[in-house]
């Protein structure tokens, strides 16, 4: 078998500041990091399953991720969603404070998914701790490849006034 062949359910994660690190810190203020979506492979288990860019992954089968006690890298919770081919992986996603649970099955990510023409994705936002949508300008947060190398360098953090 091909080692380099992953299995999982088509999605890319990333690693954020919650709430977004907009300015400096105020005293007492509290930052958690909290592992996101960054993209979804077109066709994928994900796709099909309606998870999107942005959904929290709250929990990976009976693994709860505490993220007020811890702090999960990207590649850890992939680790957690990856496995042999034809399995099934349960996943909690929390979008816009709802939780929901899918039960997807892992699949030789490359082969049955892509495929649908390139488009770019929308404009990342961000709600500022006094509730103001801004625009990110440069690249969304940086997706974790299987080999977990992330590109600091091409990562953009200024922001636009909405």
């Amino acid at each position: 078998t091909d080692e380099r062949i992953i299995c999982g359910v088509g999605i890319n994660l990333s690693l954020v500041h919650d709430p977004p690190l907009i300015d400096t810190p105020k005293s007492g203020e509290t930052y958690r990091y909290i592992t996101i979506v960054d993209s979804v492979e077109y066709n994928s288990p994900a796709y099909k399953a309606g998870i999107r860019d942005g959904d929290i992954v709250a929990a990976v089968n009976d693994n709860v991720l505490e993220y007020d006690r811890c702090m999960y890298m990207p590649d850890d919770v992939a680790d957690m969603i990856r496995g042999p081919e034809g399995s099934r992986v349960v996943v909690t996603m929390e979008r816009c404070g709802e939780r929901a649970r899918y039960v997807l099955e892992r699949v030789r990510l490359g082969m049955d998914v892509g495929g649908a023409p390139s488009c770019s994705p929308p404009t990342p936002m961000m709600v500022t701790p006094e509730g103001e949508e801004r625009k990110r300008i440069g690249q969304p947060p940086m997706p974790v490849t299987p080999e977990g190398k992330r590109n600091l360098e091409s990562f953009d953090l200024r922001l636009e006034e909405s």
